[in-house]
């Protein structure tokens, strides 16, 4: 539901008593300490207070906060009348529980709702909460979106678009205004286009699906796995954050237009955003990663292919390929025109292709600022762009070097196959090498490529 119901006019609304009844969902802080409850309604109560009198609609909407505060909806004079009495050593106390709480954000949402409920801001109200945020250190990126949240909730006009980072689950108390929808197996099968859905448990479905121009949020380390002989995924237009997506048998997956994104807080190898096995066929166009402790996509015995693609800030020292890891069979994995940036891993900062016999090409493609670490001092930095295990096909082409070497590993060889291949060409490497070990004697590791502080260079 998006903003089905307008909150200010739902309170004003003497005929509606639902919200009494019923009350708000529990608040994301309702499991906090009362000390750090009773602080933070305090504050929120301040902020009420500097436009002059409350109005009824601003007290009843704080009552029914109160009470997802599990506070009481009686504490409300209480909580007015020591809102009047705030000193310095308060703030600082407000300060420190709101950041060990995580409830900046919280925080800065209520506030505005509140404060806007019957009228703008006050000039009093507007410049206290721009201290306050300043002194809270909120991400100055963050407020346009709690602006963008609050006036969804009130029925405002904003027209600042939905953010692919955000995640709306800690804004729970709001849900029923906030139009975020459960994503089910139901709401999967039937087709999902557009809208704002969060998935909250883990789910795997057997069917083919399609998710067009959607936000989808998971939380609690959810996973959608999606389980398939035959037919075709289609994600497209979408933005998902922290997604752990699984895909294994035999369909098609399409992906084009799509925002991933999240703040992992833990690099665990093999762990990926997307993770596909034995797909019959793998696109991804014009997409973007952003996964930080994570690898962008971990891709297994699946043909594929990656066009325009931007990788940033994806993987770790414990992931291997930030961007994206191939483990694939046999199976042919080609990139063009696609760019990793940052990118992080044991092996292969930007990608690693390597076990299971996998080939890949890359046409067109630019690596900056990558870092690998390796399993041995020498070895760091040596495949911060990529690390190629036993290449049987032309790897690198007309591919841009910066600050990012690339290693590759017994090119052209496998088994008991030769092949000659040339390993890279027509390539620029600035402070950077083309690190290469175990070459076919037929092969090419260095074809017309240019060097600028770096080197072509044997490797153990």
């Amino acid at each position: 539901m998006t903003t089905a119901l307008n909150l200010a006019q739902l309170l004003r609304d003497a005929d509606t008593v639902r919200l009494e009844q019923q009350g708000l969902p529990a608040h994301f802080a309702a499991e906090c300490d009362a000390h750090t409850r009773e602080t933070y309604a305090t504050f929120l109560a301040a902020l009420l207070l500097l436009k002059g009198e409350v109005s009824a609609t601003e007290s009843r909407l704080f009552k029914l906060l109160l009470g997802a505060l599990k506070l009481g909806t009686d504490s409300q004079a209480k909580l007015f009348a020591q809102a009047q009495q705030l000193d310095q050593a308060q703030l600082i106390e407000f300060c420190r529980l709101t950041e060990a709480n995580k409830l900046t954000l919280s925080f800065i949402l209520d506030a505005l709702i509140l404060c806007r409920l019957d009228s703008p801001l006050s000039t009093e109200q507007s410049q206290v909460l721009s201290e306050w945020v300043d002194v809270l250190e909120m991400d100055a990126n963050s407020l346009p979106m709690l602006s963008k949240l609050a006036a969804e909730v009130l029925g405002l006009p904003n027209a600042t678009p939905w953010g692919v980072d955000w995640g709306y689950s800690g804004f729970g108390v709001w849900n029923e205004w906030l139009g975020e929808k459960p994503l089910t197996e139901a709401t999967l099968k039937a087709g999902i286009r557009g809208g704002r859905w969060l998935l909250e448990k883990s789910l795997t479905v057997h069917f083919p699906w399609t998710m067009d121009g959607a936000v989808v949020c998971f939380a609690n380390q959810a996973t959608l796995s999606t389980v398939a002989a035959e037919g075709q995924v289609t994600i497209r237009n979408s933005q998902l954050w922290l997604p752990v997506l699984t895909f294994d048998g035999a369909m098609k997956l399409a992906v084009a237009g799509v925002q991933v994104s999240g703040k992992w807080h833990e690099a665990i190898n093999y762990w990926a955003a997307i993770d596909v096995k034995n797909l019959a066929q793998f696109t991804v166009a014009d997409s973007t990663f952003n996964t930080p402790n994570r690898t962008a996509i971990y891709l297994r015995n699946t043909p594929a292919q990656l066009q325009g693609c931007r990788f940033v800030d994806c993987g770790s020292a414990a992931t291997n390929g930030g961007g994206l890891h191939a483990t694939n069979s046999g199976q042919l994995l080609q990139i063009s025109n696609s760019e990793f940036l940052r990118c992080a891993g044991k092996y292969g900062g930007g990608i690693c292709v390597g076990g299971g016999g996998g080939d890949a090409t890359l046409t067109d493609c630019s690596f900056i600022d990558c870092s690998s670490t390796g399993d041995t001092p020498e070895e760091k930095g040596q495949s911060a762009a990529g690390w190629f295990n036993s290449p049987l096909v032309d790897t690198l082409k007309n591919c841009r070097f910066v600050r990012s070497s690339v290693r590759g590993y017994r090119i052209g060889k496998r088994g008991n196959t030769t092949k000659k291949i040339t390993f890279c060409a027509g390539s620029s490497f600035t402070s950077c090498d083309l690190n290469h070990c175990g070459v076919n004697g037929g092969s090419v590791v260095d074809q017309g490529n240019t060097f600028a502080g770096g080197q072509c260079k044997p490797v153990r």
